[in-house]
Order: structure tokens, then sequence, then C-alpha cells
């Protein structure tokens, strides 16, 4: 019987598990626990929480505006498993891991997350993070086997710098984009050269087939890309739309312990370094250490595993995971998942029922076996009729789902390849319209040109010895004698004829002559004032 204390047998069991893993008891004290429930012990008490099977998570994420809960439908798993199944089996990959590959990218912020840590009650930590200045891709790659390729880094920028990947690892590579993103040429230099380098794709049609998955971004999907797989004999394996998170290895148990690792690598790294900011000169190195943790052959065979590609299984998405889906109507999700052209949906709900209404209700859904106490007043007002869809204003085309060189997609592929050569090219050039005798001409402004700063029209450098408007100059350049100093008569003072550096020339009019007079050179007075009279030398004689 447990003492009256208030103190019960299962608290004191796990005080006593606490205690030993913390260390407080001597070695005597303690009793052979395992570590798993070692382990247990000490984060339910830490939590406050007497129930170890139990844990405290996150839920993920599934934005409406990308219909990722719409879209993973179990209609969508199983005939996306059925297909898979019949390329496996017809290229005889059932039992070869090594020729299955999943390539994928992620982003990656110069501004990292700080990782979680423990503190009292009262305390509100900060964590010192670099600003958010670029962002870098890492297109990544693995078989079955548990064998990956190294990574493939985009840089934002123009031009390419040996720097960014210092300290990467081994047999990595990279390009430049104006974003950091990847784009068709990108992805298609990774796969006809990095990936077929480091998982010997350079081969020709009598080699067995090689099957490549990957999600169906617009970027991954081009006819070049199709026809260079089919003389290699390679099988690009599109999958579902919106369901990457349940059906691609990397995205299920790849990315997620990389950007762990990488978070943690930056924390030490600004530790280390106080007042350094991370940029883009950074992340292959601090990424480096992290990508090999992450694509361990641990992680990745697991990765194949739960995603069900191999060892191939059908059920290993289970119906909680295409729960989401479930709550929208067929027709709506399916239409969400294949043309994606619907937005939200307007919802028309019922007015609220009357007194007679709700009590026939409730007569009804008692006779259908449901309890009253659900079918209250409150549900009958809220009640869904129908759904209006409204179309995008921009129209997408269909998806394209499997295997490429099916004749399906190769038609989709051929006529979006042949609408992009057919559509006109706007003009890059600007231009202005102008009027000239009620017709309209159209000019084309010129493309800027190099600057040519310190050079003269032919190329050479500008001789400053001699002045530019002088009488004694050859130019064809004519000047009106109103335009002169009177009594120089010349555009430039001679004083500075041998000058070398720039000096501004102050002119001034005369009030009683259309006159101009170099001040300071050719006349005694430096400086006109506002209310200030002047006279020229000529009206001074005159005068």
């Amino acid at each position: 019987m447990a003492e009256r204390s208030g103190t019960s047998e299962k608290s004191k069991e796990i005080i006593a598990k606490s205690e030993y893993f913390s260390g407080k008891r001597s070695s005597r004290d303690r009793k052979p626990y395992d570590r798993e429930n070692l382990k247990r012990a000490f984060d339910a008490t830490l939590s406050g929480i007497r129930h170890p099977d139990l844990k405290n998570v996150q839920p993920q994420k599934l934005d409406l505006s990308r219909p990722r809960a719409k879209g993973a439908s179990q209609e969508k798993i199983d005939n996306y498993f059925n297909e898979l199944r019949g390329i496996l089996s017809d290229n005889g990959l059932l039992n070869h891991p090594e020729r299955i590959f999943n390539i994928d990218e992620t982003g990656i912020s110069t501004q990292h997350t700080p990782p979680n840590i423990v503190c009292g009650r009262e305390t509100k930590p900060q964590a010192v993070t670099s600003p958010k200045s670029s962002n870098v891709t890492i297109i990544g790659g693995a078989n079955a086997l548990g064998n990956f390729v190294p990574p493939f880094y985009v840089f934002p920028g123009k031009r390419w710098n040996e720097k960014f990947i210092e300290g990467a690892p081994q047999g990595a590579d990279g390009a430049m984009s104006d974003s950091g993103w990847s784009n068709s040429e990108i992805f298609e230099t990774y796969v006809i050269e990095h990936l077929a380098k480091h998982a010997s794709l350079n081969t020709s049609i009598d080699t067995p087939a090689t099957l490549i998955l990957y999600d169906g971004h617009r970027s991954h999907i081009s006819l070049t890309l199709t026809e260079w797989a089919k003389k290699r004999n390679v099988v690009l394996f599109v999958l579902p739309p919106h369901t990457s998170h349940l059906t691609q290895p990397l995205d299920v148990g790849v990315f997620g312990p990389l950007k762990s690792y990488y978070y943690s690598e930056c924390q030490q790294y600004l530790q280390k370094n106080p007042g350094i900011s991370i940029t883009k000169y950074e992340v292959a190195h601090l990424t480096s250490r992290p990508y090999l943790k992450a694509f361990c052959p641990e992680n990745i065979i697991s990765a194949f595993r739960k995603s069900g590609i191999y060892p191939f299984d059908d059920r290993c998405i289970s119906v909680e995971d295409a729960a989401p889906a479930s709550i929208y109507p067929k027709d709506q999700s399916a239409t969400c998942a294949v043309n994606d052209e619907v937005e939200a949906p307007e919802v028309i709900r019922e007015p609220e029922n009357s007194g007679d209404n709700r009590e026939s209700n409730s007569s009804q859904s008692a006779a259908k076996g449901v309890p009253l106490h659900v079918s209250s007043s409150f549900f009958d007002s809220k009640t869904i009729t129908s759904v209006k869809q409204r179309p995008k204003k921009h129209f997408k085309p269909p998806y394209i789902c499997g295997n490429l060189s099916n004749e399906t997609n190769m038609g989709i592929l051929q006529n979006q390849t042949s609408s992009r050569k057919n559509k006109p090219v706007n003009e890059t050039k600007k231009s202005t319209k102008c009027k000239n005798d009620g017709q309209s001409k159209v000019k084309k402004q010129k493309s800027p040109q190099p600057s040519t700063s310190g050079t003269s029209k032919s190329g050479g450098p500008i001789n400053l010895e001699t002045p530019i408007f002088t009488d004694e100059s050859d130019s064809d350049f004519e000047v009106d004698d109103g335009d002169k100093c009177c009594v120089c008569n010349m555009l430039s003072p001679t004083e500075l004829k041998g000058c070398t550096s720039i000096t501004f020339v102050k002119w001034g009019k005369c009030d009683f002559c259309p006159h101009w007079v170099h001040l300071k050179y050719c006349t005694a007075v430096k400086v006109l004032r506002r209310a200030s009279i002047f006279r020229c030398p000529h009206c001074t004689l005159e005068e």
C-alpha cells in the first residue's frame, strides 16, 4: 500500500529513474534500468507527463493554396503504386535497388533557425542569426541501396567563383542562377552531366534499365531530357503532384535531418565567429558535414522503405496519411489534383431552420441512428448545401505524372514545345512614339554603350592642353559672336590655355548692352550680387 505522503508508487519510480539518469544517486543505489526506459522516464519527468508512450510533436503543414491537403487522395496514391509496380516489374528492378534513384532539391537560407534549448520557465532565450541575404539550392540524389550522389549547388548571381564550393564534399559541383533556384537548364545539366557521371548512366541502350524518380516541377520536364533518357535506357518517372511529402524518399527521411544538422552547424559557427555573418561563400562549408550525416545509408534506405519504393509496398502509406483529402468531395479533389484550376470553394449555407424544421431534422437523425445531441440547432444552421468553384485567371497546362516515355506524356511535351516555338517573341527594346505630320513613328532607343570616360571619339586620350573652343580650332563647330566674351572675343579665357584641371568660369552680362564678359579674368569684378549693377568695359569707356 502506498504511503500517505501523497507520493504514489509510479511517481517514486519516475523520480528514481530520473535521479539515476541525471547521476544524483551513487553507483550502489543505481538499478540496471535499460537505456530506453531511462530516456522515457527522464522526458516524462522533465515535461511533467506521466505517459511515456505519448510525445509532443508539431503537425506537418498542408497548405490549402498548394493543394497538398486535397491532392494526396487515396485514389491517386493507389494509381501511382499500380503504375510504379508495372515499371519495376517490366524493367526487372524489383530486386535491383542500386538502379533506383531519387533526385530532389531543397533551399538553404543563410538565416538559420536556432535549435531548441532547455531553460527556466521565466527565461526568454535569444539567439543571434545572420540576415537573410540569399538562398542557395542543393540538388541531391541517392539510390535505394544507400549510395548518394555528391551535392550540386545553385548559387544566386551572374559569375561563377570557385570559392563558392570550398569545403564542400568531394565531387560536389555547382552553377549560377539569378534567383538561386533551379531552372530547366540547370536541371538538365545536373542530370546529363553530374548525375550521369556518378551513377554511370553514360552508357548505351543495351545496358540494364535505370529508374529515376522526381517530382513534376515544370523545370524538371523537358523533351530534351526525355530523348536523352531513351538513348541510355533510363526511365524517368514523375511522381504524382502534391504528394511528394508521402512518395518522395528524400522529402520523407533525408532533407529533414539535413536542415537540422545545418542549423546546428550555423549555431556553432556564429558562436566561434562572433560578429561575422553567414553568406553564400560559407554555405558549402557549413553544409558539408550535414550532407554526409543526413545522406547516410540508414536514412536513405529507411526513406525508400517508408515511401514504399524499395522494398515495394503499396500499403506503406496508411489511410491516416491520406485522411486530409477525404473531407473533400471526390470530384473536387480530383479537379484540384489534376488541373489545379479552381480556387478556394465558396460555400453557400442554408438559412437558419425554423422550429418545425429543427424538430423534423432531429426526428430524421434519430431514425437514422444518429444521436440527438449531435444534430443540434447550431449544426443545422451550418449545413453545406453546394460548393461554387471559380476558375483561375491564368490557365495552367495539365500535370504530367508517371513514365515520361509513354504516348500521353510525350504528346503533352511536344504540344508544349511547339506552342513555345510558335509564340511571338516580345521585343526587349523599349520604344517611344513621336507624332510628326499626323503620322506616328516609332523610334527604338539605342542599347546602352560602354562608358568612354577619359577617351576621345577616336578611342585615344583627350588632349587637355588644347582648349576645346578656340578661334584657332579646326573644328567645324561655329559659335555665335554674341556668345563670346566682348573683351577677349573667346569662349575660354587665355589664362586657362595650359590648365589641365576642370575650372568653372563665371560670366557676367552687362545691364546696358547685350555683351557678356569673363568675370575675374577680363574685368576686375569677381562676383555679381542680385541687386548690383554691372557695366562691361565697353560701356565703362563710353561713359
